[in-house]
Formats: structure tokens, sequence, C-alpha cells
């Protein structure tokens, strides 16, 4: 056998011990504060994602829409999620429904249903903060009847640690479009540009920034855009010196240097 492949193989068995385990850092809240529950179907399908490809743990994932989603529910799941968390674990908060920037206030307020009917951005972060969550990603699918759509990128409010808001008009903007692409985003390996097995905000961002969909609204990614919104399976990159040495598994090629193999980590690489 020659000097390469031996140093190839040994480099391999590093990462053989690697297995797919569940994501129990992240929590999610998904908010659907239509008063007919509109997304239900899309938010349906993003579980499910979280679930089967996140590995995200079903307890770890709460919903709550329509009539439910009045400011005093909100703040209890928050809440709950404080109460299960550790400080270094992730919370992820989703918000879809109409949304609106008073004339005059620097302050966005997300419409919410119940007596108050509104949730201002200041003091949804002061909920975010009582959590006690080391890293609180917010992202926003918000749909608005205001007319001066740039007003919302004067917003003083950063929320959360990392957002990505998306504030589109209402009158011309697909209420499901957000939802779609990011289930289509999170759901492709091709979303990890720089292969570190985590689709994050920046990630998502640039593919959605490239779709005409959301040309006529605001689409901003604020504080750590690095954050990921789904943590991949693991996965080894090959790399040899020079590049296209054969790689194989059980006597099976699967590709050339520099390759990044995502599946069969258990069963050898030669």
């Amino acid at each position: 056998m020659s000097k390469q492949p031996i140093i190839f193989y040994l480099f391999a068995l590093v990462f053989l011990g690697l297995t797919l385990t569940a994501d129990s850092a992240t929590h999610w809240l998904l908010v659907d504060a239509t008063p007919e529950g509109r997304a239900r179907t899309e938010l349906n399908a993003l579980m499910e994602l979280l679930t089967t490809r996140g590995k995200v743990p079903d307890a770890q994932i709460r919903h709550i829409e329509s009539e439910s989603a009045t400011n005093a529910d909100i703040r209890a799941r928050l809440q709950e999620v404080g109460q299960a968390a550790g400080v270094q674990d992730t919370l992820i908060f989703f918000y879809h429904g109409m949304v609106t920037k008073p004339r005059g206030l620097n302050a966005m307020h997300l419409l919410t249903q119940g007596a108050e009917e509104r949730l201002e951005d200041t003091t949804l972060n002061g909920w975010l903060r009582e959590t006690q969550i080391g890293q609180i990603v917010v992202i926003i699918d918000g749909y608005t009847e205001d007319t001066n759509l740039t007003s919302y990128y004067a917003n003083r409010e950063i929320l959360g640690t990392a957002a990505l808001n998306s504030i589109q008009p209402t009158a011309s903007a697909n209420p499901a479009v957000l939802l779609q692409r990011l289930r289509e985003v999170l759901a492709v390996d091709t979303t990890d540009t720089n292969e570190d097995r985590r689709l994050s905000i920046i990630e998502s961002y640039e593919l959605f920034r490239a779709d005409s969909a959301f040309i006529d609204g605001i689409l901003a990614p604020t504080g750590d855009v690095e954050a990921a919104l789904l943590k991949l399976s693991p996965a080894l990159k090959i790399t040899t010196f020079p590049e296209g040495a054969e790689i194989s598994i059980n006597d099976v090629v699967v590709g050339n240097t520099p390759k990044l193999v995502t599946e069969n980590l258990q069963e050898g690489i030669s």
C-alpha cells in the first residue's frame, strides 16, 4: 500500500466515532398571529423538518396560533422555554403575522390576538432576555399595510442576539412565501456554503435576497448572523495533497478528494 492511502485512512478514522444525536440544545417557539391561523400547513411542514432533519426533540418545539397568539400566551410559552432550557442553549423565536411601525416612533409592533393586540419589539426583547438563554434568534415573517417600508430600516431595537427580518407589503406578497423558502433552504445541504454543518442566518439570507418574491419588501439580517437555524448530521471533509485521491467505502468508489462525506461514516473509508 502506498504512503498516501495509509495517511488518508488514518485521517478518516478520527471522525468515525461521530453519530447522529438529538439537538437537545435548540428550542423553537413558532407563533402564527393571524386570526385564521393561515400558516398552519407551512408551520406543520417546518416542524416536521426540524424533528426529522434537524433532530430537534418534539418537546422543544412549541407552536401557538390564531386566538391563542395573545401577548399573555406568548410570554407564558417563553417562560416555559426559559425553565426548560440551559444558559448555553439556543432559542429560535419565529413570528408570522401583521406588523406596523407607527408614524414618529422607532418601534415595530407585532399585531397579536387578544385585548392588547400589539406587542412592541422592546417588550418582546425584554421577555426574550427573561429566559436567560444565551443565544436567541428571532425570525420575523411580517406583513404590513404601511406604505413607507424603508422606515423599518431605522428601527432601533435589534431583536434577540440575532435576527432575520422580513417585512412584506400585504397587498402584493404571498403570505406563505417566507415559510416555504425557509423550509426549502433548510432541507438541502447546499445551503451550507462554508461546509461547517450548520445552516446559518446569513446563508439563508443570501438565498432569500436573490429571490424575486422578496424584491418589494424589507429583508434584513441583524446581530450574530452566523447563528445556526439548523444543525446538520456529522460529516467528514477529506482533502489530500495533491488533490484527486480516490475515496472508497466498503470497496465502492464514492468520489475523489476534496470531498465532503456525509453518509456511511461508520462503515469504513479508504
